[in-house]
């Protein structure tokens, strides 16, 4: 502060909206802020001027391309499979396709493995914006929808890994993903 009262940044005068109502410099134990602080208070200085901090460098970007699903170029990372089952109107789908997957005789889902083909290496996956292809519970053919139900009780929201164990909770089984090899990507 000068002796008009005003705050003073390098013998620039601050705007009022600049200073800080917080004595920070109270708090610093550092001995690297040790002069400095004796340099405040020998000043009488009571506010910290903001000059900018991490607030004000942040910036965001919306993204509006992909690298996903590019089958040519440097970068290569290919669509694989879209997985998703549209339960129209039924409440519980873990119990739907637990029964379905009874009547065509499979018993626990971890035994359904060797019966139908997966993919064998990890993927990528990301919720699919456009859901509308999603395969019919009720008009399907039930080993395509066991098969859907599998891959996706394997699949988190972000990764695809044939090596965890399957779950079928209504968030696994209500995604629509699609899953891409990311195996380009670093060729």
């Amino acid at each position: 502060m000068n002796l008009s009262g005003q705050a003073v940044f390098t013998g620039i005068p601050l705007p009022p909206q600049w200073i800080s109502p917080y004595p920070e410099y109270e708090r610093l134990t550092c001995d690297s802020h040790q002069s400095l602080r004796a340099q405040f208070d020998r000043q009488n200085i009571k506010y910290w001027a903001n000059i900018g901090g991490p607030q004000s460098r942040t910036r965001s970007e919306r993204i509006a391309s992909s690298l996903l699903g590019k089958n040519d170029g440097f970068i290569k990372c290919p669509l694989i499979i879209r997985v998703g089952l549209d339960f129209a109107n039924l409440r519980y789908p873990v119990q739907v396709i637990e029964k379905l997957a009874r009547d065509e005789g499979h018993g626990n889902p971890e035994d359904m493995r060797d019966k139908f083909l997966l993919p064998p290496q990890c993927l990528m996956a990301r919720l699919a914006k456009d859901d509308s292809w999603r395969l019919s519970v009720h008009d399907s053919d039930p080993r395509d929808v066991l098969q859907q139900a599998l891959i996706l009780g394997l699949c988190s929201p972000f990764l695809y890994n044939p090596g965890r164990a399957v779950l079928w909770t209504e968030a696994s089984l209500g995604r629509a993903l699609e899953l891409y090899d990311p195996t380009g990507f670093y060729e």
